[in-house]
């Protein structure tokens, strides 16, 4: 689970940078659609389309480093490993490959090792393969990138200090790395060479497969699936073969298909809507279909062709298209063909792909019904189940999160709010909701693409500036408000009666804050936590009676054991049983300088190991040297701190009050940075420390 988590958040590196890049293809093609060609407007919406492309059409790269950095500490020398392996493997690749033209209305194909093209089952499609960094090589998705990757990152941590025999000692540590990573990809570069084909097919027909389902429901169990995975980090994991590889369709396929069935069928309708017309749009036979392609600013000649010669037709033409038509033809996966589209919108629109039977958007287009809507109103729903006396002290709470959703798609502060307090909200509301704003936005068949979430932001330039470019129906880009406004209701209602009948203590019910996914994840680490997170240590403060201080929960601070106990403040009636000759008795430098801190570190040490010492001692490291060099948040994680009701910074006053102590007494202690110890190795500390002070 650890390592499949690490390689989720590595997804989030790239991921990051598709927002702006979305922003400038978006803008960029319409710009560039708008204009005359060759004119100043066409140049500059290309430019702004080309800057916005490079991201999307790089993934596999990005992918390969971003790996290599969640897996190294983010080492910068792995990256650039990653880099060479990513080019080593394609070029490997490129070298093997043997082009073979299309011959009496076959296919073109490629041969590779033993794909010879002998038979059917021994040729490498033209849809396997894409040009990579300028490389013709295997089409592996972000698959190649995310195993070059993690072979960097090994060979980084593996070799970065090993040392070489002196005179090639120049090529030993860090150099070490890529060299080594050089040879390491040879043997992977092969096993994508053998075994790639057979997946890509594979995972080609999976796509064709999920087509064939009826509308909606594909985009039903995908929802299912990614949304009961977001509390775990791992939602990145499995949409990511679906939106950028063979499994979540392809366009040259999709074309293929289209001309095979209609080459058996002319009038034969491919749009697989079960809605009518009105709905769904235009439905259309082969001929149809070609008199709306011919309407393009850039087609292929395809008049008096066969449906297979007119679909293969468009593939040639868009090869010879530039970069725009090669990404068409290369495009796999949900939002990689919806980019391409995009991108290459005067030769290709996503009508025409729709009525091919292909239904772009279904993996993406659903987040926008609850995002826009949904989520927010969950959150006025929330609001108004808090008592009136306190809704206005926590409206910023609710409105700033629900409108950040509405913006931008991100929903944490909403999401894990509710995930914290009641999981079964989660699971069992806001999840079958989010799948059916899924199914309604498959049905309607919105080709709404986004970057990252669907808020308002991708909405309009995946939606509004793509349908007035003229790349969808009027059915596609405002579905997705009417599919918006349906699940605005369901949300709200839901959320009420839910909220109300489950008594969950929503902020301004029981508290006022919204819990985050650190926060989830620390309940789930600490079964047996206090009701509130970040409670203060009073329990802890109160040491024992015995200590001669004076016990009040706001001023007492235990972590300072000074010789002088004199209270501070009389007037409490604390204060005033504590002076008593005894006291005064104690204070004495003779006598209390030893004493008090040995009772003081005998008390609240004890406590502590007492409480916690049996299940520590359960937690044991089993290499020291590599788990001193985790960073404090991972040293927590493993070594049972996690466990460890107290504030950390509470922890840290008090070894620090021992400390200074036993500076006092002249104790030498070993040089020891408290700020980067976990909550186990403080209490550790203080024990070491407190045995020293009380020898």
């Amino acid at each position: 689970m650890a390592i499949m988590s690490t390689l989720s958040r590595a997804f989030l590196l790239p991921i990051a940078l598709l927002p702006i890049a979305g922003v400038f293809l978006g803008i960029g093609a319409l710009i560039a659609s708008k204009t005359t060609e060759l004119s100043t407007g066409w140049y500059i919406g290309s430019t702004i389309k080309a800057m916005g492309d490079v991201a999307f059409g790089n993934l596999p790269i990005l992918f390969a480093m971003s790996v290599a950095l969640a897996y190294s500490k983010e080492s910068g020398i792995a990256a650039l490993t990653a880099v060479v392996g990513f080019l080593v493997m394609n070029a490997m690749q490129g070298a093997l490959l043997q082009h073979h033209d299309a011959v009496d209305g076959n296919s073109a194909y490629y041969t590779l090792l033993f794909y010879n093209g002998s038979s059917e089952v021994l040729k490498v499609p033209d849809k396997l393969i894409a040009s990579n960094l300028g490389v013709t090589s295997l089409n592996t998705g972000v698959f190649a990138g995310i195993f070059v990757g993690a072979m960097s990152a090994y060979a980084y941590n593996k070799f970065r200090t090993k040392k070489l025999p002196a005179g090639i000692d120049f090529f030993g540590g860090t150099r070490l790395v890529p060299i080594v990573t050089f040879f390491m990809v040879i043997p992977l570069s092969f096993i994508f060479m053998i075994v790639w084909p057979i997946i890509g097919i594979g995972l080609s027909y999976f796509g064709n497969w999920t087509g064939t389902l009826p509308t909606g429901v594909d985009s039903l169990v995908f929802e299912i699936v990614e949304r009961s995975l977001v509390p775990f980090g791992l939602h990145h994991v499995f949409y990511a073969p679906l939106w950028w590889t063979q499994a979540g369709g392809s366009i040259s396929e999709a074309l293929q298909n289209a001309g095979r069935q209609w080459d058996i069928n002319r009038d034969l309708i491919l749009n697989s809507s079960w809605l009518p017309t009105f709905l769904s749009g235009s439905e259309m036979n082969f001929d149809q279909w070609i008199q709306q392609y011919l309407l393009l600013p850039k087609h292929a000649n395809v008049e008096g062709m066969t449906p297979i010669q007119a679909m293969q037709a468009i593939l040639d033409f868009w090869k010879t298209q530039g970069l725009a038509g090669i990404k068409l033809f290369d495009a796999n996966g949900d939002q990689y063909m919806m980019q391409a589209v995009i991108g290459g919108s005067s030769m290709m629109n996503f009508t025409l792909l729709e009525n091919l039977g292909l239904n772009l958007g279904r993996f993406q287009s659903g987040k926008f019904g609850f995002m826009l809507l949904g989520l927010p109103m969950a959150g006025l729903a929330m609001w108004l189940t808090v008592p009136k006396e306190n809704r206005k002290s926590v409206m910023g709470i609710y409105f700033s999160a629900a409108f950040t959703c509405f913006l931008t798609g991100i929903t944490e502060p909403l999401e894990y709010s509710f995930l914290f307090l009641a999981p079964w909200l989660f699971y069992g509301v806001h999840m079958p909701l989010a799948a059916t704003s899924f199914f309604l936005a498959g049905a309607l068949q919105t080709h709404v693409s986004m970057t990252v979430s669907g808020g308002i932001i991708d909405y309009i330039v995946f939606g509004i500036i793509p349908f007035a470019s003229g790349l969808m129906k009027w059915q596609s880009a405002f579905g997705i408000l009417v599919v918006a406004a349906a699940m605005a209701p369901l949300y709200f209602f839901a959320f009420y009666f839910s909220v109300k009948a489950g008594k969950v203590e929503v902020p301004g019910r029981e508290g006022a804050k919204l819990f985050t996914k650190a926060d989830f994840q620390a309940k789930k680490a600490e079964p047996k936590v206090e009701k509130t997170v970040d409670e203060k240590p009073e329990v802890k403060v109160e040491v024992k009676a015995t200590v001669a201080t004076p016990v009040q929960k706001e001023t007492i601070k235990v972590e300072q054991p000074k010789t002088e106990v004199k209270v501070e403040q009389p007037k409490t009636e604390v204060a005033k049983k504590v002076e008593q000759p005894k006291v005064e008795k104690k204070t004495e430098p003779k006598v209390a300088k030893p004493k008090q801190p040995k009772t003081e570190v005998k008390d609240l040490t004890n406590d502590l190991v007492k409480k916690y010492d049996a299940k520590l001692s359960t937690k044991k490291i089993v290499d020291e040297e590599a788990h001193a060099k985790l960073d404090i948040k991972s040293r927590a994680k493993v070594d049972g701190s996690a466990e460890i009701t107290e504030a950390r910074s509470e922890l840290q006053k008090h070894a620090s009050s021992l400390r200074a102590e036993a500076k006092k007494q002249g104790i030498k202690l070993k040089d020891a940075n408290l700020r980067n110890m976990t909550k186990k190795e403080l209490i550790v500390y203080m024990k070491n420390t407190a045995l020293k002070i009380n020898s």
